[in-house]
This record gives C-alpha cells, structure tokens and sequence, in this order.
C-alpha cells in the first residue's frame, strides 16, 4: 500500500516537472477563455524543425540545411496583370481611320520613365516588342508596323491604348499638298498680283532681308537660275534628295516666298533675298506620312529655321503633327499652313491648330471658291501666283499651297525690319495689316487679305 502511494507520488512529480519544461509559463500565467495562455501563444514554438512566429506572421530556418542554387526567373512581362485595361476605343478609332493613312503603320508614343516609376524594365520590354520602323527625335515617338491593321483595326489601335506604357497611338496619317492644277483661268499678270497684296509699297521700306531663314517643308527644292542658294537641306526619308522635287510642289512654295527680282528672270518673290530652307517630307513612294513631316518641322527648328511654311493638310488630328508644331513654336518659329483646297467650311490640318497661321486664298474680290474657310482662318494670299517650276522655268501655280508662303514671305520681311519680334508680334502684325484693318471680318475671309505695304 505505502509503495503504491509512492508510486503515485513519483508520477505526479514527473508530470509536473515536464509541464514546467514544455512550457514554464503555462504553469504560472491565467489561461485566456480558450483555454491558451496567451502569453506563451506570443512566443515561438518548434515543430518540424522550423520556428514558427505566431505574432509576426513569419518563417525562420531552424535547422541549417544544405544550400540550394535557384536560377533566376527570366525577366519577361507579357503575363504581368496590370499591363493591359480592357476598354474600348472602337468609336475613337473609327474617327481615326477616317483619314488617309499609310498601310500597316501607326505612331506610338510610350510613356518616359519618370511616367512609370519602378516599372523601367517592364517599359523597356514593352518598346522593344514592337516591330519599329521608324523614329521621330525630340517627340519620342515610333513608326510601328502593324500588319493587322487593315484586318482587325480596332484590335490593334484597342491593345495600344489599353497598354499602361502606351501614352497615344495614331495612324501614321498622309498629308496632300495644297494646290490645284494650273489652267489659264487661273493666270493672272504678276504685276496684277503684286499691286492686289501692295507689294511695291512694301518694297520701298525694305526689299529682302536673309536674317530671317524660311523654311519649306514640302517636296524638296530643285534648282532654278531664279532662286538664291539653298540655305541648307534635308530629307525626311534616307536615300532621297531635297533638291529633288518629284512632285513639282515645293520648288513652287520656295518661288512665292524668293524668287530674285530684278534679275531679268521669271518673276519675283516677296523677299529678293530670302534665305530658303529645303526640307523634303515625301517618302520613297511620293507619300506625305506626318512623321516625315513632324521630323521635319523639328530639323528646320533645330537648324536655324525662323519661318516654316506648311503648304499641306489633311483632315486627321494628329498629335504627332501638333507636338512637332509645338515643339518648332516654343523655339521661337513662326509657322504658316494652307487651309486645304476642298471649298468646305473647315480649316485643314495643321493650319487648324492655334500655334499656326492659317492663311486661305483670295480670288475675284474674295474667298476662292476652291479655298477652305471657318473657324481658326487667319488671313487670305492671293489664289494663283506666277512663280518658280521644278523644270528650272517660270509658270502660274493656284490654290492656298501658294497662298501661305506669301505670309511666310511677309514674315520674312517683318524679321528683316525688327529682328526681336516674337513669332505671336509677327501674326499680330500680319493680322493688323491685312485689308480688314485689324478687325476680323467673317469665317469667309479672317482678318483679310494680306497687304504688305501696311504691315510693313
């Protein structure tokens, strides 16, 4: 009996002494309503050879075990779950597409780094997934091709604007040269001209100036014995040359804004010493895509241009086009466009946007017929104009091609008499002195038509 007492007495001591060591606090602590001593819950305890941390929620190795090399993941994006939104653009891109585009190619501008903090590598990746073309410098933006896009447009231009590194997309689109085709019922004497647009009044203050560079964006300058030298040149497309103008256009617009006077030859342009810029933007195939004419808009800035004459349009809103307008204004240009030759109420591309001059053209005592007019019409030049040719003679060329450079021409002039004006003094002054005085007259018309002897 006394032994099993004893009996009973050691096993008891034995229970209690291995509570104490398992866990010594629940010996001495309350125990929480679950029947947990809480105070031992916070503390870590073994299982498995890992220390588990219940407060912190963490893993720590317990054991040391044998190192294990584990090879990177490769650093690819295409699953990455917030790369893509699902909306869509479908009514946005149908506006779009509306409007003259070259086959298989759109303008991407993705966003800087500073835009997508921490996520460098992923927009890094997302630029170089795309089959690019081609590159507009200080817009930073590509010439993608896009295969698909006349299949499956919308499936396209939608997976662009739903990418997060993607700041826009747009058809890479295609500018007309604003003019029409010479017919003896546009021809009209120089002198004739040159009295309508007051030129020999303007031309007792000053007769040229060559501080003022004009630059042509068009389709090249060839050489004619009644142009000055070519300030200097450049073209858009690799390969071509900007004194080779294939479609007949540019050479024209340089002769409106140059052509020698009193020289015995041809006619004569607004300024008799202009310094004449040729930038050529058609490609390879006669095409005008906008990125060839926002390259270049920003080469002429960049290079000394004053003065940039758009004798071009299209009916597309291009961001592309209006950064690179943006870009060459900021820098101090002045840019001049023709409104289209359409007769429609509405003013082309780029002469819509507001850091431009739109200039229409004038015929018969008013608006030509042929002129586009509306809201964002400046002022009116003279409709046809005898001037320069590509073939090195002298012809009549129509339309508001060769009504813009005439204010691109008075610009010159203005430069010449106040070299510190501003580029918005210059279209104060050529809105000033057109024939409303001053004052906008109607849709029709803008301010009027230019007239050089009063601006001057």
């Amino acid at each position: 009996m006394e032994g099993d007492i004893m009996k009973r007495i050691l096993a008891i001591f034995l229970c209690v002494s291995l509570l104490l060591t398992v866990c010594p606090k629940a010996a001495l602590a309350d125990l929480d309503e679950y029947g947990e001593d809480p105070a031992c819950a916070e503390e870590p305890y073994l299982e498995g050879g890992t220390i588990y941390d219940l407060k912190n929620e963490t893993d720590k190795a317990y054991e040391p075990e044998e190192n294990i090399a584990f090879e990177p993941e490769d650093e690819t994006w295409d699953d990455e779950p917030d790369v893509y939104s699902n909306y869509s653009f479908d009514a946005e891109n149908t506006r779009q597409l509306q409007g003259l585009h070259a086959q298989g190619e759109i303008i991407v501008k993705f966003k800087e780094p500073a835009q997508v903090p921490g996520k460098e590598k992923q927009l890094k990746h997302e630029i170089e997934k795309v089959e690019k073309i081609g590159f507009v410098e200080r817009l930073d933006v590509y010439v993608v091709r896009a295969d698909d896009l006349g299949k499956n447009p919308n499936a396209v231009l939608n997976r662009f604007k739903n990418n997060k590194y993607v700041e826009y997309v747009e058809p890479n689109y295609l500018v007309s040269l604003d003019y029409t085709p010479t017919d003896p019922s546009y021809k009209l004497y120089q002198s004739t001209a040159m009295n309508m647009l007051n030129a020999p009044a303007g031309w007792d203050i000053i007769m040229g100036s060559s501080s003022a560079v004009v630059a042509v964006v068009d389709s090249g300058v060839a050489a004619n014995p009644d142009l000055p030298p070519i300030y200097g040149g450049y073209a858009a497309t690799l390969g071509l040359s900007y004194s080779n103008d294939r479609l007949l256009h540019g050479t024209g617009v340089a002769g409106v804004i140059g052509s020698i006077g009193d020289n015995g030859i041809g006619g004569a342009g607004l300024n008799w010493s202009a310094s004449i810029m040729a930038v050529k933007v058609d490609d390879a195939t006669g095409c005008l895509p906008i990125a060839n004419v926002a390259k270049g808009i920003i080469w002429a800035a960049d290079n000394g241009a004053k003065i940039i004459n758009l004798s071009l349009g299209t009916t597309s809103d291009s961001a592309t086009m209006k950064n690179a307008i943006d870009y060459a204004y900021k820098k101090g240009c002045a840019i001049f466009a023709a409104t289209g030759n359409a007769g429609k109420n509405g003013v082309d591309y780029p002469a819509k946007y507001p850091n431009v001059m739109a200039v229409g053209s004038y015929s018969n005592g008013g608006r030509a017929a042929t002129s586009n007019y509306g809201v964002g019409l400046d002022v009116l030049g003279l409709n046809a104009y005898y001037t320069t040719q590509a073939s090195g003679s002298s012809g009549n060329s129509a339309g508001t091609s060769f009504a813009a450079p005439q204010a691109a021409g008075l610009a010159s002039l203005l430069w010449g008499i106040n070299p510190k004006l501003t580029n918005d003094q210059v279209y104060n002054l050529i809105r000033q002195g057109a024939s409303g005085g001053g004052k906008y007259i109607s849709d029709e018309v803008g301010y009027g038509l230019i007239d050089i002897g009063r601006t001057l």
